[in-house]
């Protein structure tokens, strides 16, 4: 996982910067999406995280995307899906939920070296009526798999950045993947000792393919 200092929005309303939904699409709009933002300059840009929304006041993202940073994340903009171009679905209009932050609580576990216990829950400033942008639904702790292969359960992965792993092209909506569940067992065969209890991995191991990496902090997953 990369850390990035900020993301800036470009000259033309983009945004620039490393992150990637690399061989994904558009998204349809989703209310429980959420972009992070930061001000410079006067202006609120993308902070080159996301975030899910889990109740009418709170966000949850990596606790990463909030510590340490040299320009700190302020804002909250729920429901993001063009946001710097009037949140646009091609000519339909998206409604969306701006809020800035009233405090965050990071994972007392949290460590930085090796990403464990990666998350922070944002308290919004303004909260919102769920009517309106329903949150994200969250699994149990004893959800099963219906699938007879863990292998071929699907996870869709949700984010903004860059569309290529070799040319940064920021993307100008929400895009999203749909990429393969790895086992716990796979995933320490290939990362070792990286992969901690509290990490899932998914992805194209064999043959690459539709990807969120690459600097992608953050995403919905």
């Amino acid at each position: 996982v990369h850390t990035p200092s900020y993301q800036e929005k470009g000259d033309g309303g983009g945004m620039k910067g490393f992150s990637r939904i690399v061989n994904g699409q558009e998204a349809l709009p989703h209310s429980f999406y959420t972009m992070l933002l930061l001000q410079k300059q006067g202006e609120w840009r993308w902070a080159g995280c996301g975030a899910t929304l889990v109740s009418s006041c709170h966000v949850i993202t990596a606790a990463h995307c909030m510590e340490n940073r040299i320009i700190p994340v302020e804002g909250i903009f729920v429901n993001a899906h063009n946001p710097f171009q009037g949140n646009l679905q091609g000519s339909r209009y998206i409604p969306f939920h701006f809020s800035e932050i009233k405090s965050v609580d990071v994972h007392p576990n949290f460590n930085g070296a090796t990403n464990q216990a990666d998350i922070a829950i944002i308290h919004m400033q303004q909260c919102l009526q769920v009517s309106d942008f329903p949150p994200a639904l969250i699994p149990r702790d004893d959800a099963q798999y219906t699938t007879s292969s863990q292998s071929e359960v699907k996870m869709q992965v949700m984010g903004f950045g860059s569309v290529s792993d070799s040319v940064n092209v920021p993307a100008e909506t929400l895009r999203e993947a749909m990429v393969p569940f790895i086992t716990r067992q796979d995933c320490k065969d290939y990362y070792e000792a990286d992969v901690l209890p509290d990490m899932v991995c998914a992805g194209f191991v064999e043959t690459g393919g539709a990807d969120a990496c690459q600097g992608e902090d953050t995403i919905d997953l």
